[in-house]
């Protein structure tokens, strides 16, 4: 079946709680996909979550990214891009990534589901979507990381590493 698939959920970041503050960080290569990431981040915003958003990580210096990322209980990374390694602004979340807190991370890719394999192999919370990113996915998919609906979604790959 085709739709979100939760690979694994090692540190129980999911389901989101209502008192959860939560910061949405973006990994889209081009201001399209940066723009369905922040209407991921509206949406959830407007089912009554504390969520900010941030366009990307421009550091990969540890005590800045525990500035960026402190005082929230979750964070979200969200993937929405063909390919990250290209030397962006945008692909910078790509490695910055690794160094924000695993205990509060959670990985949700929209993009091609090996990203997930390929670049988070050791993230203790992964979903990996199997849709693109629309209004519609995106409510789908919050419904999910809510647990108001179950993740029954088995993508058309076997992951070797993630799990």
């Amino acid at each position: 079946e085709q739709g979100p698939e939760l690979l694994k959920n090692r540190n129980n970041a999911l389901p989101l709680k209502k008192e959860d503050k939560i910061l949405v960080i973006a990994n889209g290569f081009t201001q399209a996909n940066l723009d369905g990431i922040k209407e991921f981040s509206d949406i959830l915003s407007e089912r009554g979550y504390d969520v900010t958003f941030r366009e990307y990580l421009l550091t990969c210096y540890q005590d800045e990214i525990n500035a960026i990322i402190d005082g929230y209980d979750k964070i979200i990374i969200v993937l929405n891009h063909p390919m990250p390694v290209i030397e962006t602004n945008y692909s910078s979340t790509t490695w910055a990534s690794h160094l924000v807190d695993k205990s509060r991370k959670i990985i949700l890719n929209f993009s091609n589901p090996f990203l997930a394999e390929d670049f988070y192999p050791d993230e203790p919370c992964v979903v990996n979507t199997n849709v693109y990113l629309t209004k519609e996915s995106a409510n789908a998919v919050i419904d999910k990381l809510l647990g108001k609906a179950e993740f029954t979604g088995k993508a058309h790959i076997t992951m070797k590493y993630i799990r």
